[in-house]
């Protein structure tokens, strides 16, 4: 009765998979036979897409399948079984190697790695370099993926699906359509840093933003006109600048801003109708804009009030930092949820399409 109850607990996918060990151990297909299709599975046990690419995953991860790219998925006689717990891992993958070095990044595969060792699951960490992400992931051999590659096509998500059929990611106001995302909520920060401003009695606030071809920027723009309204701050054009493009090369350095970047934030400050706070998205800047203030006698906190959209690149010099606002999120928490949402979907759980993460705003000024 224990193992009839203990049976029925165990996930469709496992029943499914272990079925075809047992056929396929008793011999019941030829080395090189074309075995059963996503479709098949599906009409044959009633259950959804997903489950069926999970079976196939597995098998193919015990080397008992073969996947060929256009042909089909065939026995593998001469694959000899591979023991499943050894098989127990999860990738992160990264779109660049630097990404890994980057501290917020260091703190979301730590929350990852944690809810993994939970589950006792090992962690393997995927950089992109000659190979294809898809030729990376399918050596892989990894139970389920989260992304941080955030310029995925529809394409690439649907092949990487038929690899790994459990997807999560954790980009920045991006959504990939099909993937389970955890996500910044870009308008409830702006509203957040909006509302502590107007408190401050500020009306005049500049807001320097990325791109407007990003998707978080758009959501960024929405939250500032959104503060503008409710508040009745200053319309002013002046007051909103597009910075650079800050592609992967510009990791490294914590996007140190641009010599016209400089030029807009003195240019601003110079101004007889000059901006009373300044909303900044990297910390690199933010130090910049410091410096620039002190050259026109501004004191922060009094004459300027300055926010940054980012956290401190260097964590362990964080007492040494001026003191400055800035947006304070628990990469360690965000790095768990994607983790659970991940392990959730490995059970065959359902998971919210969305989850966003819950800044706080850190005032540090003097």
């Amino acid at each position: 009765m224990g193992n009839a109850l203990e049976l029925k607990r165990e996930p469709k996918h496992v029943r499914i998979k272990n079925q075809f060990l047992s056929a396929i151990r008793a011999n019941e297909y030829e080395d090189g036979e074309s075995f059963y299709t996503e479709r098949e599975i599906c009409e044959k046990f009633n259950v959804s897409v997903t489950t069926a690419r999970r079976v196939l995953n597995d098998l193919k991860a015990m080397g008992l399948l073969e996947r060929r790219r256009g042909a089909g998925t065939f026995i593998r006689r001469g694959g000899k079984p591979k023991d499943e717990v050894a098989n127990k891992v999860i990738g992160v993958l990264l779109y660049q190697p630097a990404m890994a070095f980057v501290p917020s990044m260091v703190d979301v595969m730590k929350g990852i790695s944690q809810v993994a060792s939970e589950h006792e699951y090992d962690l393997k960490i995927l950089i992109p370099s000659q190979a294809s992400i898809l030729q990376l992931v399918e050596r892989s051999h990894v139970n389920g993926l989260i992304t941080t590659h955030a310029e995925l096509s529809d394409e690439d998500i649907q092949e990487l699906k038929q690899i790994v059929p459990c997807l999560a990611t954790f980009t920045k106001g991006m959504f990939l359509e099909g993937i389970h995302t955890v996500s910044s909520n870009e308008v409830h920060t702006i509203f957040m840093i909006g509302e502590y401003l107007a408190g401050l009695g500020h009306r005049r606030i500049a807001f320097f933003h990325g791109p407007k071809e990003y998707e978080f920027t758009h959501n960024y723009l929405l939250g500032y006109h959104l503060i503008v309204e409710h508040f009745n701050l200053d319309r002013d054009d002046e007051l909103l600048v597009e910075t650079g493009r800050r592609g992967v090369e510009r990791v490294e350095d914590g996007f140190v801003p641009t010599q016209g970047e400089l030029d807009k934030i003195r240019g601003l400050l110079r101004s007889p109708n000059r901006p009373t706070a300044m909303i900044i998205p990297s910390w690199k800047m933010a130090e910049e804009t410091l410096r620039i203030a002190s050259e026109f006698d501004l004191v922060i906190g009094k004459d300027l009030s300055v926010v940054c959209l980012a956290q401190p690149m260097d964590i362990e010099r964080d007492n040494d930092l001026p003191k400055i606002t800035h947006i304070k999120t628990d990469n360690v928490e965000n790095g768990r949820i994607a983790a659970r949402i991940l392990f959730d979907l490995i059970d065959g759980k359902s998971c919210p399409k969305v989850t966003f993460e819950k800044p706080e705003l850190k005032i540090l000024e003097t």
